[in-house]
């Protein structure tokens, strides 16, 4: 009887994948802007007549819109150190392992 084990390899490439974010950058945020647009609006009318959540998707529609108007947007560059699936502790692992 002859058993004949066969060898194979198995190759895998991951991509560290860069990916540009937005955010606002509140620190430059025309706050006078916002509050003299907020200021404009007769919430008495906007808000008559309507349930609570008719009112705050009134609301929410307003500060999105005042969000987008008055605060600038930087992009910011997250490239991740590690992959999504690995925990803050398997990641120390790892490093203690590969230092010694």
């Amino acid at each position: 009887m002859q058993i004949e084990l066969s060898k194979w390899t198995l190759e895998v490439e991951t991509v560290s994948k860069e990916s540009h974010r937005q955010m606002f950058d509140y620190s430059k945020a025309d706050v006078e802007g916002i509050k003299s647009e907020l200021q404009t609006v007769d919430w008495q009318k906007l808000f008559c007549d309507t349930d609570a959540e008719q009112n705050w998707l009134a609301f929410k529609e307003i500060i999105e819109y005042l969000q987008m108007k008055c605060i600038p947007v930087k992009g910011r560059l997250n490239k991740r150190r590690k992959p999504i699936w690995m925990t803050n502790k398997a990641l120390k692992a790892v490093r203690h392992r590969r230092s010694g």
